[in-house]
């Protein structure tokens, strides 16, 4: 799930339970400006939309399933 308003993306079980998160605010490696989207591929890639600004500029993010 995107938490935009806290920078970062959270994982939750299929029951609702908070499992992990990741990221902090910023424009660095492992970092959220304005998280808005999130995607997981069969292999368990985490694909992130980064809004990267309120001017609408955008950026997708990648990480691999051994991050989390």
């Amino acid at each position: 799930m995107a938490d935009t308003g806290n920078q970062r993306v959270q994982k939750f079980s299929p029951e609702g339970v908070w499992i992990a998160s990741f990221g902090t605010p910023g424009k660095g490696a492992g970092q959220f400006t304005y998280p808005r989207d999130v995607a997981v591929r069969p292999n368990g890639r985490i694909y992130v939309v980064d809004s990267g600004d309120q001017n609408g500029g955008a950026s997708i993010k990648v990480w691999e399933p051994s991050f989390l």
